[in-house]
């Protein structure tokens, strides 16, 4: 049975630096990214190239702030 390999359509989160948890299909892998986020960037996207924060990485499992909290999922 195919899912999707996206847990949301969109993370919205305020400016900050965020560590974003994830798994990539068929690979077994857990991957983790660092991501800013600046007040530049419209809602749900990070970057210079306003890339989407809710397919930064596939299969989405948690987001921290720069202190280590998890602020997704709430």
């Amino acid at each position: 049975m195919p899912r999707p390999n996206y847990s949301v359509a969109q993370v919205v989160l305020p400016p900050g630096r965020y560590r974003v948890y994830g798994y990539p299909p068929m690979t077994g892998l857990r991957l983790d990214k660092w991501i800013d986020v600046t007040g530049e960037n419209p809602p749900g996207t990070y970057g210079d190239a306003d890339l989407s924060i809710a397919t930064c990485i596939p299969n989405l499992e948690r987001i921290e702030d720069a202190q280590g909290e998890t602020v997704w999922p709430t």
